[in-house]
């Protein structure tokens, strides 16, 4: 269960509550603009398939995903989980969407990697409505898994411990096993 993010290009890090389905079927926000959600109805960070995160631009203030519209490709993206592990993403685009066309299929959709969405508002501000017109989506893919060896992380929280490294406390060169994936471009998806 992933309960950390960590975007150091735009400054984001904060923890994760779950987000389910409305009795509509829409996807749940968050009740504020912070923390992000993880979307449940969506393989885990660092699954195969496309995980959903979601968070708002704004609230009464700037929102946890307040920056998003500016990541890059090759932008980091962490994401903690409660068994001490770390799920690490690279960006691979940011793209922005009507809310009206809204490519649902081509977000969620089944793809032969692991993959992430983040996802918040984005575009004009409808004050009539007072919600945003379109929604900015950052494509991410998993580059890397890392595990905690130190026996320490079974003690302490994963969200104090992003990489585990006690290598100066217990003489052990790296309390870290890092598994690397290639990074590769993304699947077209069928509709």
């Amino acid at each position: 269960m992933p309960v950390r993010l960590l975007i150091p290009a735009i400054g984001v890090d904060p923890t994760l509550m779950e987000l389910g389905l409305h009795d509509d079927g829409t996807m749940e926000v968050p009740p504020a603009g912070f923390p992000a959600g993880w979307y449940t109805g969506a393989p885990t960070p660092g699954e195969l398939g496309p995980a959903v995160i979601a968070g708002h631009v704004d609230w009464t203030g700037p929102g946890v995903f307040y920056d998003l519209h500016k990541l890059a490709a090759g932008d980091e993206v962490r994401v903690e989980r409660l068994d001490g592990s770390t799920a690490v993403f690279r960006v691979t685009r940011v793209a922005e969407y009507r809310k009206a066309a809204f490519p649902t299929a081509e977000l969620s959709g089944d793809i032969a990697y692991a993959g992430l969405r983040l996802i918040t508002c984005g575009g004009s501000f409808n004050k009539r409505t007072g919600h945003y017109e379109d929604n900015i989506v950052a494509f991410a893919e998993l580059v890397a898994s890392r595990w905690c060896q130190s026996a320490m992380c079974a003690t302490r929280r994963p969200m104090t411990l992003p990489w585990c490294n006690f290598s100066r406390l217990s003489g052990i060169s790296s309390n870290v096993m890092t598994v690397t994936t290639g990074l590769r471009s993304p699947e077209p998806m069928s509709s």
